[in-house]
């Protein structure tokens, strides 16, 4: 069995959401647009924003990579251009965060679904590099892992360790 599997990515990918309703559960609207991870970094609100944006951009290539045949993915917005579109500064923080808790359920509602040979369905990235469905699935956590530590920092919780 590979190291990276279905199993461990869906037992995964429901802890982020876990972890950081914990971690909000006493930060405020006004907490959440003040707390940054630095003098030039994201805000714990643009911080869920973005998740909440990535879990839809995560799931339309997991759809892709089910419904086609070798996709290939094009380029998402970037970061700078999804927080204009979206308007990150006038969001309010819970209602984010459950659009991203909702949107989290659906796809492990999707990916629990999934057969064997689906877990291995691939495509291809605008850069070459090549994704299997379980990959990606592993990588969302690891996304989730970077953003979470970044307002742990955001909030004062924590100093970087290493």
């Amino acid at each position: 069995m590979s190291i990276l599997n279905p199993q461990k990515a869906l037992r995964g990918l429901p802890q982020s959401p876990t972890i950081l309703k914990a971690l909000l559960a006493s930060v405020s609207q006004q907490q959440a647009i003040q707390a940054t991870d630095g003098e030039d970094g994201w805000s714990v609100l643009y911080i869920i924003c973005h998740l909440r944006d990535y879990e839809d951009i995560f799931g339309e290539r997991i759809r892709w990579l089910l419904e086609q045949d070798e996709p290939t993915f094009p380029f998402p917005l970037n970061n700078d251009e999804l927080i204009e579109v979206n308007q990150y500064g006038v969001q309010d923080l819970q209602l984010t965060f459950g659009a991203y808790i909702d949107k989290r359920r659906a796809l492990i509602n999707r990916l629990k679904t999934l057969t064997p040979e689906q877990w291995e369905r691939s495509g291809t990235f605008p850069t070459g590099n090549r994704v299997t469905v379980v990959e990606m699935a592993v990588n969302i956590i690891l996304h989730d892992h970077n953003h979470i530590e970044q307002i742990v920092r955001a909030l004062g919780l924590a100093d970087q360790v290493l």
